[in-house]
């Protein structure tokens, strides 16, 4: 049985309280770009904190893409071999970054002329150029009718994670995104209100006992204010025109799990993307070994470096494959021989006699 209450006393009541919840939470709905998820219809911001750490620990990896430089044999085709390496010394960091936030990148190849005029071309391919197309967890792409006029090949870069789950290394890690920005919001808060925050809740069921009009409540929160101060345009007290109990809250309590929490959901995001975790700075300076351990600290960077390694071969070194073109000679790698298309310019190098990592 459905009953609806017809009271504008009641009415006005959750009026105001809505009123007061919204002048509470009154920064701002978040939507994190590109997911479109919405904290609902509180008006409290949640500043783009996890983006930025995901990016930076992208960034450990995807810089170092200007460290290479890439060769090949004499039989290569000098027109294919020119047009690759211009378009990763131009787009390199773009693609892989974009590897990591969006799972995969589609490269448009042009040609144009034939035989020894024949020019070769990479872009970063546009929308007219390509369809995507998602089934399930398998993402493909077709080319337009406008490429195919226009001769147009498209080549896919695609993550391992979007290639069997559908989703990108950054939806993957969106719990942990999520559960970052809380953390740090909420300490940001705390910062913000600085101390307790006094919070005023109804002492009774009752509507009509020990009210306040606006004029009383008015005075009630500028003396308490004066008494006890409060940031600019923040109000430390929560007043309800009612009879209430009042309940101390301290803030700074709160936030002494913070760095646990951040670390937890960091350690996540670098685990993921395959940073050691003492590369980044968050987990780095937090650390009570932190730049104590010379040795520590250049181990974690050759891991950096070798698995910079694993994404250059799984993307621009699979690239590379596909087109042809031949790699300059072959080194013996753990008894396999292993073609090498690229040198690493300040790569760490092992030394195998003391067992430990040097630059």
């Amino acid at each position: 049985m459905r009953v609806r209450v017809k009271s504008s006393i009641f009415a006005a009541d959750m009026s105001r309280l809505r009123e007061i919840l919204d002048g509470v939470f009154r920064r701002g709905t978040r939507y994190y770009r590109g997911f479109g998820v919405s904290l609902g219809g509180f008006k409290m911001s949640c500043l783009p904190f996890a983006e930025t750490v995901f990016l930076n620990a992208v960034g450990l990896l995807t810089d170092l893409t200007n460290d290479v430089t890439w060769r090949f044999g004499e039989k290569a085709d000098v027109s294919l071999a020119s047009a690759f390496k211009k378009f990763y010394n131009t787009y390199a960091k773009v693609v892989l970054t974009n590897y990591f936030v969006e799972g995969y990148v589609v490269i448009a190849h042009e040609v144009i002329g034939e035989g020894a005029a024949r020019v070769d071309s990479f872009r970063m391919a546009r929308k007219e150029d390509y369809v995507k197309h998602t089934e399930k967890e398998y993402v493909t792409f077709t080319p337009t009718d406008h490429a195919k006029a226009n001769g147009i090949e498209l080549y896919v870069i695609a993550s391992s994670t979007i290639e069997t789950t559908g989703k990108s290394h950054r939806q993957l890690a969106q719990p942990y995104l999520t559960y970052l920005d809380n953390a740090l919001n909420a300490s940001n808060t705390i910062t913000q209100r600085l101390g307790a925050m006094v919070v005023a809740s109804p002492a009774g069921t009752q509507n009509t006992f020990g009210r306040l009009n606006e004029q009383e409540k008015h005075e009630i929160e500028e003396e308490i204010k004066k008494e006890y101060g409060a940031l600019a345009q923040q109000s430390q007290f929560l007043l309800l025109p009612k009879e209430m109990n009042m309940q101390v809250v301290s803030l700074a309590s709160l936030d002494l799990k913070t760095d646990s929490r951040v670390r937890t959901a960091v350690l996540a995001i670098a685990d993921l993307v395959k940073v050691p975790a003492n590369q980044i700075g968050m987990i780095d300076a937090n650390s009570s070994k932190a730049l104590s351990n010379g040795s520590e600290l250049i181990a974690g960077d050759l891991a950096k470096y070798k698995s910079f390694e694993r994404l250059l071969d799984e993307t621009f070194g699979r690239m590379v494959r596909d087109l042809g073109l031949p790699p300059v000679g072959y080194e013996n790698i753990d008894g396999v021989e292993t073609p090498i298309y690229y040198g690493i310019y300040n790569k760490p190098k092992v030394n195998s006699n003391e067992g430990s990592a040097n630059a």
